[in-house]
């Protein structure tokens, strides 16, 4: 359990292998989740600076969770699980998936940082959650190559540039 203050990682990290972390309030500046079932539960405001989920894991949200920073997801399929209804994982950095699956239809990603983001598929992978831009300031930019999600996809505020790439929706768009 996690309440308040931040943790300082100074030469190190915090690496989850099947582990539940509580956070209420305060900081905690990257997670790497390194297989395993992980389960994330945050309240009071707080917040992760960087996720890196490196192999195959499952990660059970109890809560909507926001990431200040960057969200990366390089090998395996990650499962969202534990949601009955949408869960919501704020993203204030940069995504990117390289392979695998970030799945669940009760996931919403939500890109609602205030400087330029990018939205990064480097070899491939599947994403079958809802996606929302919700951008007061900044461009979210898609990088790699296309981006494809079977889920619905809303511009609620704020700017997507595609780039020279394609956003492949295979459900609803709504602007």
């Amino acid at each position: 359990n996690f309440s308040g203050g931040t943790v300082d990682e100074t030469g190190g990290g915090l690496l989850l292998a099947g582990s539940n972390v509580s956070q209420t309030g305060g900081t905690i500046p990257s997670i790497t989740m390194d297989g395993g079932n992980v389960s994330l539960t945050q309240s009071g405001g707080g917040t992760i600076g960087d996720l890196t989920m490196s192999t195959t894991s499952t990660l059970s949200l109890a809560s909507d969770v926001t990431v200040t920073g960057n969200l990366t997801k390089t090998t395996g399929n990650v499962t969202i699980q534990g949601a009955t209804s949408t869960r919501t994982l704020s993203i204030g950095g940069d995504f990117t998936q390289t392979t695998g699956t970030f799945a669940n239809t009760n996931l919403a990603l939500v890109f609602n940082g205030t400087v330029a983001q990018s939205l990064n598929k480097t070899t491939g992978g599947t994403i079958n959650c809802g996606i929302t831009v919700n951008k007061t300031s900044g461009t979210a930019s898609l990088a790699g190559q296309a981006f494809q999600t079977t889920g619905a996809f809303t511009m609620q505020a704020g700017t997507i540039s595609l780039g020279n790439f394609d956003l492949d929706l295979n459900s609803t768009f709504t602007y």
